[in-house]
């Protein structure tokens, strides 16, 4: 869980260079925000804020475990999101300027079959876990491709949303995805 707080005069006080690991600021127009990892992970921790600027933060949550790269894989063009199959245990990554997702073998860290030709720019992906299949946002076409995930095709033709659709995530409880149209400033359902 990441706790996000608008920048108060009194946070300014402490100089950013003896800050924890845990805790990083970041400038946003007039305005820095503090994150706080209060729940941690074994792992990496990633971050990704938007406003005038889009950062990824990755750093280590826990400093004693490796923090190098362990494998190099080459995918399409501009590779942009990825999402976890957790049913195939493979990933899905979308090639902005190839305008395809490649299939990922975690395991042996190779590319699985041929890149899935989606609609133009892909950007966001997410999967729901109750149908087994992905759903790529195309951003400059503003619409959603479905991935069956079993065959790895697209099924039917591309679901019309707003105007730049960017990113999506999926309700397991509600059994629905929520899209930001970052050109329409709208969320489809």
């Amino acid at each position: 869980m990441t706790n996000l707080q608008p920048y108060s005069p009194q946070s300014d006080i402490e100089p950013l260079r003896n800050q924890s690991p845990r805790t990083k600021k970041i400038p946003d127009f007039d305005r820095v925000y503090t994150i706080r990892l209060i729940n941690t992970l074994p792992a990496t921790q990633q971050i990704t804020l938007f406003g005038a600027y889009q950062f990824l933060l990755q750093f280590p949550v826990n400093t004693s475990l490796p923090t190098t790269v362990t494998a190099t894989i080459l995918v399409g063009l501009a590779p942009r999101e990825v999402a976890f199959n957790s049913i195939s245990n493979r990933m899905y990554v979308t090639n902005t300027t190839s305008n395809t997702v490649s299939v990922l073998d975690w395991v042996t860290n190779l590319v699985v079959g041929v890149p899935i030709a989606v609609g133009i720019a892909p950007d966001g992906i997410a999967f729901n876990s109750i149908n087994n299949r992905m759903y790529v946002c195309n951003s400059t076409a503003g619409t959603v491709s479905v991935i069956d995930c079993v065959t790895n095709l697209v099924i039917g033709v591309p679901i019309v949303v707003g105007a730049g659709p960017v990113r999506i995530a999926f309700n397991s409880i509600s059994n629905r995805m929520y899209v930001t149209n970052f050109g329409a400033g709208t969320v489809s359902v």
